[in-house]
């Protein structure tokens, strides 16, 4: 996304190619598969390039397309076009390399293109927080993806790595009385129609008010899950039922009941399309809390750290703007761990009293704890993963009921 540029330059391309090639042919010296992601997208209506003129990026990539505002839709055309060139790039190297390639850039352009064909009908409309003179289709500031967008994020991730999507089945026979399950699943029949299960895995639950967002709204999951096929190709949790009378089919699952025709059972539904608030939800948003918190703790380090790594060393400099916020965090988070808060003081001691530049060969035991609290927030999130018991019902409904 930053290397890209505003509009279409082949020598950055050309410069993004070799340097990821290089990134790959490392790893493979290692022993390791890299799944090579294409860039994103930037939004149709929020995306804004305010270096470049309307004009010239007109005479770099054609007349623009109608959208509310012909000079921002100019921007964003000639930075997809920019972004487009990179994925083509990225996948060239992953079949060179013969290494995965996940297409985050057409996963999402479907669904903003899916956007704009129906906007006002199907899409919210949302508007922009950062510049409330724009709506929204998956970007709030145009460039930084919102939570319902990280769906066909993970959407193409998941595809590259070669998930199948099978998460769990269940067949019943109505009449007489059989429950068949996948490995993952443990079921039995407790009367007419009426199935106790067990699930060792478990599908994937979308949240809109999910801790993800950071207090951000979101255009709502569904309205993404319409046009990405996120539930039919990577979340199935199948029910089918055979030997059903001809009739409408009341299906209650947890504590909300949809219905279905016969045919449509026989054919196997995806429960965890159709019941987007079902039994798995609870522990699956006790995860997203968990996932965010460790993200949270992940993103900190990065944005203490991220100057000692990149200059080598913590210089008076780089550290003098960064000790505060540093020490802070350390205290908060390791309020009781002497070795690393004193380790800390030793820094600051001599990168700012001394003046002197302390190299990063030198802070190997704080990069272990802080690794290792990593680890532990990883660990507890694991741990939230557990088997689900839930009830499905089956009951063919009479006419007048």
């Amino acid at each position: 996304m930053n290397d890209s540029g505003g509009t279409l330059i082949p020598e950055l391309v050309q410069r993004y190619e070799t340097a990821l090639t290089q990134i790959v042919e490392r790893n493979r010296a290692n022993s390791t598969t890299t799944v090579l992601c294409s860039p994103g997208v930037v939004d149709a209506f929020s995306f804004v390039n305010l270096k470049l003129t309307a004009a010239a990026f007109n005479t770099a990539n054609g007349a623009p397309s109608a959208t509310p505002s012909a000079e921002d839709n100019v921007g964003a055309a000639a930075k997809n076009k920019a972004l487009a060139a990179f994925r083509d790039a990225a996948h060239r190297i992953a079949e060179t390399q013969k290494m995965p390639f996940a297409d985050i850039h057409d996963a999402m352009w479907q669904v903003m293109q899916a956007a704009i064909a129906g906007y006002g009908t199907s899409w919210p409309p949302r508007i922009s927080l950062r510049r409330p003179d724009h709506r929204v289709i998956l970007c709030d500031d145009g460039v930084h993806p919102d939570t319902a967008a990280h769906i066909p994020m993970a959407y193409a991730v998941l595809k590259a790595m070669g998930f199948d999507g099978d998460i769990g089945s269940i067949t019943l026979d109505w009449s007489n009385g059989t429950v068949e399950t996948d490995s993952a699943q443990t079921a039995k029949v407790v009367g007419k129609g009426r199935i106790d299960v067990e699930s060792k895995r478990l599908p994937m639950c979308f949240f809109d008010d999910s801790a993800m967002s950071g207090g951000y709204p979101s255009v709502p999951c569904r309205y993404v899950l319409q046009h990405c096929p996120f539930n039919e190709d990577l979340n199935r949790y199948c029910l089918k039922v055979r030997g059903l009378p001809n009739k409408p089919v009341r299906v209650t699952w947890g504590d909300r009941s949809l219905f279905f025709t016969r045919e449509q059972l026989e054919n196997g539904i995806n429960l965890a399309a159709e019941f987007s608030d079902n039994p798995f939800c609870p522990v699956m948003r006790s995860l997203d809390a968990a996932v965010w918190e460790k993200q949270v703790y992940e993103r900190r380090l990065f944005e203490i750290l991220n100057m000692a790594v990149w200059k080598r060393y913590f210089s008076p400099e780089s550290l003098r703007k960064c000790l505060d916020n540093y020490s802070a965090w350390a205290a908060k988070e390791f309020p009781a761990n002497r070795e690393l808060l004193e380790a800390c003081e030793t820094i600051r001691q001599r990168a700012l009293a001394k003046n002197e530049n302390v190299p990063l060969s030198e802070l190997v035991r704080i990069r272990q704890i802080l690794l290792e609290r990593q680890r532990e927030y990883h660990r507890r999130a694991r741990e939230l993963i557990k088997p689900v018991r839930h009830t499905i019902t089956v009951e063919p409904i009479s006419s007048g009921k």
